[in-house]
């Protein structure tokens, strides 16, 4: 364990912004040449909304979030999609001829996330049959509001772990730091994949108010089974709850109202 354990907690201050689950297969040309009736039928009542897009991969994503990650990763080449959404447009799905993408803008608790996931992904399975995975991702976009937790004041060296943001454990320089970025990648123990960790300050649209963003992507990206798929996603938000405590003080988790999940 790469981290050490955690309780399991809901906040009532969430911090996350968005969740994206996104698996990738070698190419089913089907999925371009044909509009995806069958398969809408099978989500349709919870994606009544859909569309014929062309999007560039990562997928959009806040404002915030987008300062941070923009400088270090690229922008796949723009490509057809079929998007569904729900009514309320805070579910999304992407799909294309090598990648399906399920995205929460309002994250609660995993079980409605799998749920969803088990919901979209199983009946693509069904109707498309990928002979197997090339990547499997699970990606927790955070924004940390100082302003929102009523922590205005309160300087980031108390809020975060000095391994994470130690420029701000620094007297001398932490009053007079405009930016900072970190990126960092991580071997996740027993070949389960890696950890892509990207974290930083961040400034909030039409506001001088400073934020922490912390990008956690989980991801192997090695041929996997289709069986397996839910297994390692269970895994990899596991460790996603674990991190997050690594990284945040104790002020910091009680600010934003901590609920114990059994």
């Amino acid at each position: 364990m790469p981290f050490p354990e955690a309780q399991r907690v809901v906040y009532s201050q969430n911090p996350l912004v968005g969740v994206t689950c996104q698996l990738r297969f070698p190419p089913i040309l089907r999925i371009d040449s044909e509009v995806p009736a069958a398969y809408q039928e099978r989500i349709r009542a919870s994606f009544p909304l859909f569309s014929e897009e062309s999007v560039s991969l990562p997928l959009d994503l806040p404002a915030e979030i987008s300062q941070l990650l923009k400088a270090n990763i690229p922008t796949q080449a723009s490509r057809k999609a079929w998007k569904f959404a729900s009514a309320d447009n805070k579910w999304s799905l992407v799909l294309t001829r090598d990648s399906i993408a399920l995205s929460a803008q309002e994250y609660r608790r995993w079980e409605e996330f799998e749920a969803k996931l088990r919901e979209t992904y199983e009946p693509f399975f069904e109707s498309y049959h990928p002979s197997f995975l090339t990547r499997i991702g699970l990606r927790y976009s955070n924004i940390i509001d100082r302003e929102k937790l009523k922590l205005g004041q309160v300087p980031w060296k108390d809020l975060l772990q000095p391994h994470i943001a130690a420029e701000y454990s620094s007297e001398e320089i932490a009053d007079s730091i405009e930016d900072a970025q970190h990126q960092v990648v991580v071997l996740l123990p027993n070949g389960q994949g890696k950890l892509g960790l990207r974290h930083g300050t961040a400034r909030r649209v039409e506001s001088t108010e400073t934020l922490y963003v912390v990008d956690n992507d989980f991801f192997i990206d090695q041929r996997t089974e289709v069986r397996d798929v839910f297994n390692r996603l269970t895994s990899f938000n596991r460790l996603a709850g674990h991190l997050f405590r690594w990284i945040i003080t104790d002020r910091l988790h009680d600010a934003m109202e901590p609920t114990p999940v059994s």
